[in-house]
C-alpha cells in the first residue's frame, strides 16, 4: 500500500482502482473508529460545556468586582483631573498676580535701600559730630584715641558693676 502520488495520467488510472480496493478494506475499521468517537463525542462535548461555564462564573465572580473598583478608581481619576485644573487655574492667577506686584514690590525695595543708606550716613555723620563734642570734653580725647587703637575683634572690658564679696 503505497502513499506515493502519482505523477502522470496513466499511473493515476492504474492506482485509482487500486485506492478504491484499499479504502473498502479499511471501511469496517474505520466505521468503528467513527462509532467509538461518536458515542466519546457527547461526553466530551458535556465536559467542555460544564468548563466553559465554570470558566464564565470564575470570570463574572473576577471582573463583577474589578469593574466597581475601576469605576471608583476612574471616579478618583476624574476629581484628581478636576482638583489639577482648579490648582493650575489658581496657580495662573498667583503669577499674574506676582507679575503685577514685582515692579512695585521692586520699587520698595529700592527705596528702602535708599533709607538704609541716608541712615547709615546720618549715623556716620551722627558718630563724627559725637567724637568731635566728646573731644572737646578734656581727657575725652585720650580715651577714644585708646578705643580706636584697639583691634576690632578685642573688646575692652569693664570692670564689674558690684565687686566681688571680700573673703
Amino acid at each position: 500500500m503505497d502513499d506515493e502520488v502519482p505523477t502522470t495520467t496513466l499511473e493515476l488510472a492504474l492506482a485509482w482502482p487500486t485506492r478504491v480496493a484499499r479504502e473498502v478494506l479499511l471501511a469496517p475499521w474505520t466505521i468503528q473508529r467513527v462509532r467509538r468517537s461518536l458515542g466519546v463525542l457527547p461526553d466530551e462535548l458535556e465536559a467542555l460545556r460544564t468548563t466553559l461555564n465554570d470558566t464564565t462564573q470564575v470570570l463574572e465572580e473576577t471582573l463583577g468586582p474589578l469593574d466597581g473598583r475601576l469605576e471608583n478608581v476612574a471616579g478618583g481619576v476624574n476629581r484628581l483631573d478636576a482638583a489639577v485644573t482648579t490648582l493650575s487655574g489658581d496657580l495662573m492667577g498667583l503669577l499674574g498676580e506676582l507679575e503685577r506686584l514685582l515692579p512695585e514690590l521692586s520699587g520698595m525695595v529700592n527705596g528702602m535701600d535708599g533709607r538704609v543708606e541716608r541712615v547709615e550716613l546720618v549715623v556716620s555723620q551722627l558718630s563724627d559730630t559725637l567724637l568731635a563734642v566728646a573731644g572737646a570734653v578734656p581727657g575725652v580725647r585720650r580715651a577714644v584715641r585708646g578705643a580706636r587703637a584697639l583691634p576690632a575683634d578685642s573688646t575692652p572690658t569693664s570692670p564689674p558693676l558690684c565687686p566681688a564679696p571680700a573673703r
